[in-house]
């Protein structure tokens, strides 16, 4: 009966050099390299990885030489096994279509319940425990930011911006967050607001001109004042962020992880909330107009007046173009 053999490359300890070899099994259990005098050991010393698929194999030899080798079924012959026995679940994964196609379906629906439920849920956990020096640090950088790119300073009368400030103050009594308003003009943003994590709330000029009365702006700065109250800005970011992680944990590319960090103000003035806060916001807005005894007519108009702006029509339901007012 003919030893059993397999084919494949030998090196000596720390050397990545290789030469081709023969190892093979005697009827005492004892493992030879083909031309040499000497048994290397017994077989019960091997340590054999499992196997995957027709990767080639490495394992360490009696001796402490190295041996690989691709013949995984002379291999599994000669450990006196049948191949499948020893196989591993990767293996048997691969070769078995319908295993595959299920465990596609489970990874495939994991994936949709952490996008879908977990990133969501562990954003608005993680929320409440962002210390307040890094909102004031996000909120200010973001305006900087926002200044240097699409804002400029406001060309509306003094007189006007104290009456709509004591309008804010008002207004800003329904929640229990700090906040403070700034005026600037920006002919990229228009008639628009933004609301950012430090409590600072953004009017622009074209928004002011915009609104026939006190009442438009009021309803606009209320959403804007739900916003922050409701913490809309940094759960977005955190869920945002939450998305990037997974993506970084499917591809491996931690290269890129840091710029997450530094584009966070950009993020934050460019991302859109989603139709859950706005739905949110918009709650806040019109239960604060009733208990201020505003008409809740006022909000409709605005809303109509800002989507006409914009070239939205007022039918449509879809989400918002950015993340402050709409």
């Amino acid at each position: 009966m003919t030893a059993p053999s397999v084919s494949g490359f030998v090196s000596q300890p720390g050397s990545s050099q290789r030469s081709p070899a023969t190892l093979s099994l005697d009827a005492n259990g004892q493992l030879w390299i083909e031309g040499e005098s000497q048994p290397i050991g017994n077989i019960e010393a091997l340590q054999i990885p499992g196997r995957v698929g027709n990767a080639a194999r490495f394992f360490v030899l009696p001796d402490g030489r190295g041996f690989e080798t691709r013949e995984n079924d002379q291999l599994d012959a000669m450990l006196g096994v049948r191949g499948s026995d020893r196989r591993t679940l990767a293996y048997r994964l691969e070769k078995n279509l319908k295993l595959i196609a299920v465990a596609s379906v489970l990874l495939l629906g994991l994936l949709y319940l952490a996008i879908s439920r977990g990133v969501p849920l562990a954003s608005d956990v993680g929320a409440r425990y962002i210390p307040d020096e890094v909102r004031e640090s996000l909120g200010r950088r973001s305006l900087e930011q926002l200044d240097r790119e699409w804002l400029g300073r406001s060309k509306i009368a003094d007189a006007t911006q104290e009456r709509l400030r004591q309008l804010f103050d008002r207004l800003s009594r329904r929640t229990e967050t700090p906040v403070r308003l700034v005026f600037r003009s920006s002919d990229e943003l228009g008639a628009n607001a933004l609301a950012l994590p430090d409590g600072t709330i953004v009017l622009t000029d074209d928004l002011i001109d915009l609104s026939d009365s006190d009442d438009q702006l009021a309803a606009v700065l209320l959403h804007e004042l739900a916003h922050v109250e409701y913490d809309h800005g940094m759960r977005s970011v955190l869920r945002q962020a939450g998305l990037f992680t997974i993506v970084l944990m499917e591809t491996g590319d931690v290269s890129t992880s840091s710029s997450l960090i530094i584009t966070l103000p950009s993020l934050l003035l460019t991302l859109h909330y989603s139709r859950e806060f706005e739905l949110e916001a918009d709650r806040f807005a019109l239960d604060s107009l009733r208990a201020l005894d505003i008409s809740p007519r006022a909000f409709v108009d605005i809303m109509e007046k800002l989507e006409g702006s914009r070239g939205v029509d007022s039918s449509d339901d879809s989400e918002d173009q950015d993340g402050g007012s709409r």
